[in-house]
């Protein structure tokens, strides 16, 4: 697949020759092209001042998004639409995107999601919405890890049968506004977020309520 070389505006190099600076990029929109399989690492990682908007092609044939892809953004608070051909989105999709409150929404598409995918998301405060067609087959630690400010409902979709690892750490930890509803559709107990993740606690019920969280588990099997 055709992918999109991302190494346009490196960090200053050792001897200082490169002075100009990711956290320096000032456009004002960036347009995807809707040829490209896939997206590499760090495509617009660091680029701390940008807070333009970023767009995919109406008829994105994109199927991987890599690491990084807009971690450090700290400006940016511009509506994001996830391609609907996505699989995998890379660890530390909008890491550290501070002022970001947007609604995400998750498309069918997607089977596994990296590491801290909206970690230190300090203002989110917009849906996080799933398709209801998801069925997974990874979701990273620190999924939303530190999103101080969250407090919507949430549904987090099953996981495949066939998956070999389900929900990581921490993927709510440091969500201190939430006092709103986890629900978990998840067919295999075996396959949540792990009781001692500081995420949840867990018991034989399938209620269980957290300190401020009521938790809601869809299956018979917790």
């Amino acid at each position: 697949n055709e992918t999109v070389c991302s190494k346009w505006s490196d960090i200053e190099s050792e001897d200082g020759t490169k002075s100009w600076r990711r956290k320096e990029f000032n456009a004002t929109s960036v347009v995807i092209g809707g040829k490209l399989g896939g997206i590499n690492d760090d495509f617009l990682y660091g680029c701390s001042g940008f807070n333009g908007t970023v767009t995919f092609d109406n008829n994105s044939s994109l199927s991987y998004i890599g690491e990084s892809f807009m971690e450090g953004c700290e400006s940016f608070d511009s509506p994001l639409t996830i391609p609907n051909k996505v699989v995998m989105i890379d660890e530390s999709f909008l890491d550290g995107c501070k002022s970001f409150d947007q609604p995400i929404y998750i498309p069918a598409s997607v089977k596994r999601i990296g590491d801290s995918f909206l970690f230190d998301c300090e203002n989110l405060d917009s849906p996080v919405v799933f398709d209801q067609g998801v069925v997974l087959e990874s979701v990273g630690d620190n999924f939303m890890n530190n999103c101080k400010s969250f407090n919507q409902d949430i549904y987090l979709p099953d996981i495949s049968e066939t998956a070999t690892r389900g929900y990581g750490n921490s993927i709510l930890m440091g969500c201190d506004s939430m006092t709103s509803v986890i629900s978990i559709g998840c067919t295999d107990a075996s396959k949540l977020p792990p009781s001692d993740s500081n995420s949840f606690t867990y018991s034989s019920n399938v209620e269980e309520t957290a300190p401020g969280i009521k938790l809601t588990f869809t299956s018979t099997d917790v």
